[in-house]
């Protein structure tokens, strides 16, 4: 049996750098070949081998290096193509090697120039070749797929009609629809 205090691990992606000491993990980790991968509390990612709990790699964004900051509060990475992917600050999708943590792509998806919402607190879901996020504190509620080779986006809808959207019901009811 192992403990790992993950914060406390030091950084050794994209620059190595020291832990730190935050708390609150509201990750789900996923195993693929008896690596553990998950998001810690301080925004990076974590590759720990299952059997022994040693640190295969830690990466954590930060301005100076990857040009944009961690997000703090996300719900669980996703495996696939030999990526994991995960959020990070300014609403982007990252994909990391699965075997050494460095950047392999970040993007920020945009519908016709404009974002596609906030996506801080949700996880990545990876099938087929796609990478699809849901977003979240957004006004549109929008979801969308990437191609998990290169990032690029491939759909996106919105489940929410904007605000100052007028309806009127059958009834004569007007009501804002956003």
């Amino acid at each position: 049996a192992w403990v790992l205090h993950t914060s406390a691990e030091p950084v050794t992606m994209p620059v190595p750098g020291p832990g730190n000491d935050h708390a609150g993990q509201q990750t789900t980790p996923i195993v693929v070949d008896g690596v553990i991968y998950f998001d810690t509390p301080s925004g990076g990612v974590m590759a720990v081998d299952g059997a022994s709990g040693a640190v295969k790699w830690k990466w954590q964004p930060s301005l100076e290096v990857a040009g944009f900051n961690l997000a703090t509060t996300r719900r669980g990475v996703s495996v696939g193509e030999g990526k994991v992917y995960t959020l990070s600050g300014g609403n982007r999708v990252v994909a990391l090697n699965k075997d050494t943590g460095a950047m392999v792509w970040a993007v920020q998806p945009t519908a016709n120039g404009e974002t596609l919402g906030g996506t801080a607190k949700v996880a990545t879901v990876y099938f087929d070749g796609l990478v699809y996020v849901g977003t979240n504190d957004s006004p549109r509620s929008a979801a969308y797929a990437l191609r998990a080779s290169d990032g690029a986006i491939q759909w996106w809808f919105y489940s929410a009609y904007p605000h100052g959207t007028v309806f009127t019901d059958v009834n004569g009811t007007t009501f804002d629809a956003g």
